[in-house]
């Protein structure tokens, strides 16, 4: 809800997500109509997560739980600095894999060529979703990630962005 330029994080987030992809699923925490109400000019469909509270892994299973999509990528909110360009990236390598009829590879992740780490979003083939939609805890997708290594793209991407949240004003640039 912080200010960032003209408007606020999670706006400029939301709009950079609703720009490269045809369809967003933003998870909020239940009872959060601030934030409802922050994003209502977006065209993207609002899940609130009713165990939000009990750890991101809830968060995360209520946004995969019954999507209709072949492709998922989850993104964090407080990254309001990835490219579109990066997106795009992201996005075209999903739909690659899937004219493909791959299926060795069902999660892409990105990396970028300032660190070695990998950073958000990372997408999810449908195969993954059943998983994603059981995930508890504050763990996320970590343990999938882990023990699905061979069935993982990493997209090197020339962004910063990445790998920048906001976790503190201080942080906001």
């Amino acid at each position: 809800m912080h200010a960032l330029g003209s408007s606020t994080i999670a706006e400029v987030t939301i709009g950079k997500y609703v720009e490269c992809f045809d369809s967003v699923r933003l998870v909020v925490r239940d009872h959060d109509d601030a934030l409802s109400r922050l994003v209502a000019r977006f065209d993207i469909e609002i899940v609130h997560a009713k165990q939000a509270h009990l750890g991101m892994g809830h968060s995360l299973a209520c946004g995969f739980d019954g999507l209709p999509w072949d492709w998922g990528f989850v993104a964090l909110l407080d990254m309001p600095f990835i490219k579109t360009s990066t997106l795009l990236e992201l996005k075209s390598a999903a739909l690659d894999l899937a004219d493909s009829k791959q299926t060795a590879i069902s999660i892409i992740r990105p990396i970028t060529t300032h660190d070695p780490a990998y950073g958000h979003p990372v997408g999810w083939a449908r195969t993954h979703f059943a998983a994603l939609s059981k995930t508890t805890g504050d763990e996320g997708a970590r343990h999938l990630l882990q023990t699905q290594d061979k069935q993982i793209l990493s997209l090197t991407v020339d962004d910063p962005g990445i790998l920048q949240d906001i976790d503190a004003p201080e942080d906001v640039h």
